[in-house]
């Protein structure tokens, strides 16, 4: 591909050198004597490279240069990565070019694909046309404040440590361990419940992780949203004074636990300033759900469907997990390894 990389590079030097002597008046220089270039979303009709017969445009070019990633574009600054670029979309409309030829375009799941990119680009360009950020008013985000401003507030919450086992004893045991130490530190003995945590916890889970459950928040606020095992951790740890002191050992679900807390978050009070953004994000989502939902309902007055339910249930489910992994250790030899995943 070298051969045809550097005929393209001298092709597309070529093409740029013609369209300044022919095809375009001159233009302004810049302050760094430059030739300042097109506005940005002009069209453009001049072609970079011809790929059997077909062109493919400076317009078309940079297109695809902007449906990549950020870090992606910032590689093709230069004439070298634009060339590269150019070679790698060269190659591309080959194969393309074969493929349509072999009649793979008329394939069942290459017709799928196509339908879903139309599909995407008509309802994004649809939902663009229909919705905007800017349509959000003032007005709907403070109605949307005033109706739940709790929504928006936090209470206190602390980030608990524990140990979990199946008989109080152990939990007990495990405690006197922890409270027979000296410690200079609150984090120490913090420390040492977290050591044997990752000792005894039954949960592997939280083994692994030194016993960090995670956050409840303060039983004593209205806001507080503690379900299960939390609620009941919520209402021992908040009797806690400092980080690292312990619980007495309390049970829950048939388990025996102690417990500290790690660290601790102040309560939350956000006012309407503080969430104006975080509601036109919500509200604009939430109008874009609803008018895509509209299009669709559109599309299906103009169309008539028809279900056969006889055929539906003839369809086979299909394979579970297991089965599927089943299928493929049958084959053996056959399918490699880094196929085989969990």
């Amino acid at each position: 591909m070298k051969g045809l990389y550097s005929r393209i590079g001298c092709a597309l030097q070529v093409l740029l050198f013609s369209a300044m002597l022919l095809g375009c008046p001159p233009t302004k220089p810049s302050e760094s004597g430059r030739v300042e270039a097109p506005p940005r979303g002009t069209e453009s009709k001049e072609a970079v490279a011809v790929v059997n017969g077909e062109e493919l445009t400076m317009t078309e070019f940079e297109r695809r240069i902007e449906g990549l990633n950020p870090y992606a574009r910032a590689r093709y600054s230069s004439t070298e990565a634009k060339l590269e670029f150019l070679d790698a979309q060269v190659e591309f409309e080959i194969l393309a070019d074969v493929a349509e030829r072999k009649g793979y375009g008329g394939r069942p799941e290459v017709m799928h694909a196509i339908k879903e990119a139309m599909v995407r680009h008509y309802l994004a360009e649809e939902l663009r046309k229909r919705v905007s950020m800017r349509d959000i008013t003032d007005d709907e985000i403070r109605q949307a404040y005033e109706k739940d401003p709790t929504a928006f507030h936090k209470p206190r919450a602390r980030n608990v440590a524990l140990i979990g086992a199946d008989q109080a004893k152990t939990v007990e045991g495990l405690r006197e361990i922890i409270e027979a130490g000296t410690y200079e530190e609150p984090v120490q003995k913090l420390n040492m419940l977290r050591r044997l945590a990752d000792a005894h916890h039954f949960d592997p889970a939280l083994k692994r992780k030194g016993g960090e459950h995670g956050w409840v928040e303060d039983p004593a606020s209205p806001l507080a949203k503690n379900e299960g095992l939390n609620a009941t951790l919520a209402k021992h740890v908040f009797g806690l004074s400092e980080v690292g002191e312990v619980t007495p050992v309390f049970g829950h679900a048939g388990k025996f636990y102690i417990a500290t807390f790690i660290e601790e978050q102040a309560a939350n009070v956000r006012g309407l300033e503080d969430v104006k953004d975080e509601i036109r994000e919500k509200l604009y989502t939430k109008r874009r759900e609803e008018e895509r939902q509209r299009i669709i309902a559109e599309a299906q007055e103009e169309v008539e469907v028809t279900v056969n339910r006889e055929i539906l249930e003839k369809v086979e489910p299909p394979d579970s997990a297991e089965k599927t992994l089943e299928r493929l250790l049958q084959q053996g030899n056959k399918v490699p390894v880094r196929d085989l995943k969990e």
